[in-house]
């Protein structure tokens, strides 16, 4: 949801308020935490929600839990820049089944300019031989710095 709310620029900030709240026995708010004294996060909530707090924002707009094997479509892409100088790279839309490595992709130039915002249209086809479980992710790698990735488990399915 992070995502969706940097991806739309109407909101000066989003802010994970929970962090150190309803900490007691019964509470789910803050068990992210793997050591609250160290401030070390809970390694799958860093690698799953820290994505979305990196200055060059991804957001798939694709929230459907299963893609039908053989199917093509569009998936939109939105990138925000959040640094005052423009970025530039690769964007990635890819498919990926575990333990199968990747399944599909497409590769297109982006660019955004100082503060900006910008969605681009990817049309992937999803193998006909595909089934089961798989991730599907945007990653935008400028070409210097760090990549952002957005992603999704979703379910390969016979029509």
């Amino acid at each position: 949801m992070t995502e969706y709310w940097r991806a739309h620029r109407n909101y000066a900030g989003v802010l994970h308020f929970v962090y150190l709240t309803a900490s007691f026995p019964g509470a789910f708010t803050s068990d992210h935490w793997r050591d609250v004294a160290q401030l070390e996060l809970e390694p799958r909530f860093a690698r799953w929600v820290g994505e979305a707090f990196k200055p060059l924002g991804v957001y798939l707009n694709f929230w459907q839990p299963s893609l039908g094997a053989g199917a093509e479509r569009d998936f939109a892409v939105m990138l925000s820049n959040d640094e005052d100088a423009p970025v530039s790279g690769e964007l990635t839309q890819a498919l990926e089944a575990e333990g199968r490595g990747e399944l599909a992709a497409r590769r297109a130039p982006f660019s955004l300019a100082p503060l900006g915002q910008q969605t681009l249209p990817v049309r992937l086809r999803v193998p006909e031989a595909a089934t089961g479980p798989a991730l599907l992710t945007a990653t935008a790698r400028p070409p210097s710095g760090e990549a952002t990735v957005s992603r999704r488990k979703v379910q390969i399915t016979r029509e």
